[in-house]
């Protein structure tokens, strides 16, 4: 079987899902350190983002498709349950995570603290608590919000 390459940055969180999913799966692969917009990633994500996979005559961008290929392809436990209810729920948390967390607490705050700050246009989040127990975070100059569930109420300030 053909070498299994994940293309992207060590430190990108979304290099690191594919990289779990290998592991988990059992699955051997080379991982190729490049950053976002090399020609090496172009060549696979019309975008030039990170991650990229390439597995003999495959190539795929984006991590939940290459966790998808990963989890289809290869042998080893299932990464997402084949129950469609069950399915659907952690597809939904992932979109969830994607689409709110990542864009407004994980890129500008946490990434900000592993990068060169002068990468990330910084501005503050504002977290109030419901009356569910949730708490809802706005960003403060584009006013996107999300609604996160803390496990742990004394670890907010974490956030």
């Amino acid at each position: 079987m053909p070498e299994l390459q994940i293309i992207g940055a060590p430190q990108s969180n979304y290099v690191w899902v594919a990289r779990i999913a290998c592991h988990e799966k059992g699955v051997p692969y080379t991982l190729v350190p490049v950053m976002p917009h090399t020609s090496e990633v172009e060549a696979i994500h019309p975008l030039g983002k990170i991650p990229a996979l390439r597995h003999g005559d495959v190539t795929l961008a984006e991590s939940r498709a290459i966790r998808f290929y990963i989890d289809h392809v290869f042998n080893g436990p299932s990464l997402v349950s084949r129950d469609a209810v069950e399915g659907a729920l952690t597809e939904q948390w992932i979109s969830i995570v994607n689409t709110h967390f990542d864009a407004l607490v994980a890129r500008p705050y946490i990434g900000a603290y592993f990068f060169d700050s002068c990468l990330f246009r910084l501005s503050f989040l504002i977290i109030k608590e419901n009356q569910n127990g949730r708490f809802q975070i706005r960003h403060s100059s584009t006013n996107s919000s999300a609604i996160i569930i803390i496990v742990d109420v004394d670890k907010i300030s974490a956030i």
